[in-house]
């Protein structure tokens, strides 16, 4: 990655500083690896990357839902390579790093009214899980700088980490406020329980495989009375599959919004409560979402169950979840 042109000769870049936390590991495991690309990529031919192309210029001309319909009417080796890059971005093509662009792109007015929902003050710590290309992650790092506060966003995807870093990187002043980490929810959080005063997260519990379990870690780190803000645009997904949705439902691991409330409730989580909104006041599906917003009361108390499925995957100690870039 290249460092801005404002960099001061010989001291420390902005990749140095956003690499300042201390971890016990700065590589993913290989568990963890085989577990996030052991579904989420099939091996795609030229001519299906091809027609992956065309459907992303098509976008680019004429809008995501044109996209869409064309999307639903390709053959599945192009709906599977749309699945799995909504599951697990990589940046090892160009049409990959096109759509992750694009996905930023599209969720841009939803990811400002979800970031600028997030309560925080001089002094608080808050933490952003999946943050994609980086949108939501740079407007709460301004926010941040603002407040006196800082963001630690992660995301499992190595790819996520390169293009959000690439967009911090226009944003020197913004270092002391933002940290990235590489890492996935189906690991413990490597901090002590009440850390954050917040957790925000758009577009990505449909991916958790544990839902139980990465909820009760949410909630584990929050600080009393300390919120979690979830924003879900699970109809623009219904959406860009339509008909075909069947067809790739395994890629995403969870689809009922009940359900992920019930796994708020599970985890003695209080005051949940949903709306729709749309920052922009239009029919699209593309600008609306819905807002999940939970408590975690004074005196939680909760101890993560795991079924006997679970029981013998290897589950990496806190400190797994090293700073990005390494």
């Amino acid at each position: 990655c290249m460092v801005s042109s404002g960099e001061k000769e010989g001291g420390p870049s902005m990749i140095q500083r956003l690499a300042r936390v201390g971890a016990s590991s700065r590589v993913l495991s290989h568990s963890r690896e085989r577990l996030a690309r052991g579904l989420h990529h099939p091996t795609s031919s030229p001519e299906t990357m091809q027609r992956v192309s065309v459907l992303l210029e098509l976008a680019n001309r004429e809008g995501m839902e044109v996209m869409a319909r064309a999307v639903q009417d390709s053959d599945l080796a192009v709906v599977e390579w749309f699945a799995a890059q909504l599951a697990y971005p990589t940046s090892d093509t160009s049409q990959a790093r096109t759509l992750l662009a694009l996905s930023d792109g599209f969720n841009g007015a939803v990811s400002a009214d979800l970031v600028h929902r997030v309560p925080i003050k001089k002094g608080s710590r808050v933490l952003e899980l999946g943050f994609g290309g980086g949108n939501a992650l740079t407007v709460m790092a301004k926010r941040c700088k603002e407040m006196g506060a800082t963001v630690i966003g992660v995301d499992t995807s190595i790819a996520a980490c390169k293009s959000a870093l690439a967009a911090l990187e226009g944003e020197e002043a913004l270092s002391t406020a933002v940290q990235l980490r590489s890492g996935s929810v189906a690991d413990f959080f490597p901090f002590e329980d009440g850390y954050f005063d917040a957790v925000y997260h758009l577009n990505c519990w449909y991916f958790w495989r544990d839902l139980d379990f990465s909820v009760s870690e949410t909630a584990r780190v929050l600080k009393s009375r300390g919120v979690v803000l979830t924003g879900t645009k699970l109809g623009l997904v219904k959406a860009l599959f339509g008909g075909r949705y069947d067809e790739v439902a395994d890629y995403f691991k969870n689809v009922d919004l009940l359900e992920y409330k019930e796994a708020l409730a599970r985890a003695n989580m209080r005051d949940i409560h949903t709306e729709f909104l749309n920052p922009l006041g239009d029919a699209s599906s593309l600008t609306s979402y819905t807002l999940t917003s939970a408590k975690k009361p004074r005196g939680w108390a909760f101890k993560p169950v795991r079924g006997p499925d679970q029981d013998c995957r290897a589950i990496p100690e806190p400190g797994s979840w090293p700073p990005y870039p390494p």
